[in-house]
């Protein structure tokens, strides 16, 4: 009897045994897969990166660019106004001048 109780305890032991030894196992595929899925993810992740740093790099391109447009445009806008400033004080003496002839031409 002692015999055949510890046959079932033996028994008992190996079932319990095995059923942990397959939970280990499921939990080392389960684990194999998250890595392959990780790996995965990361070279995704690395591949966006890429692509973000690549179009970083071509927006600060314009953007200096632009400053440089914007820089020449600003010295072509000062060289304007100060054409457009000459004229209108040469307009303006000019009309004083008619204005001033108009009053000798009247009192002759």
């Amino acid at each position: 009897k002692r015999n055949e109780g510890m046959t079932l305890k033996m028994d008992s032991m190996k079932r319990e045994v095995e059923g942990l030894a397959k939970i280990v196992d499921e939990r080392d595929d389960e684990i194999c897969r998250l890595k392959k899925g990780h790996g995965t993810t990361i070279m995704q992740v690395e591949g966006k990166v890429k692509i973000s740093q690549e179009e970083l790099t071509r927006k600060d391109a314009e953007i200096i660019e632009l400053k440089s447009s914007m820089s020449s445009m600003k010295a072509d806008l000062e060289s304007t106004s100060e054409s457009y400033d000459t004229l209108k004080a040469r307009a303006k003496t000019i009309a004083t001048e008619l204005k001033d002839r108009r009053v000798e031409v009247r009192t002759l």
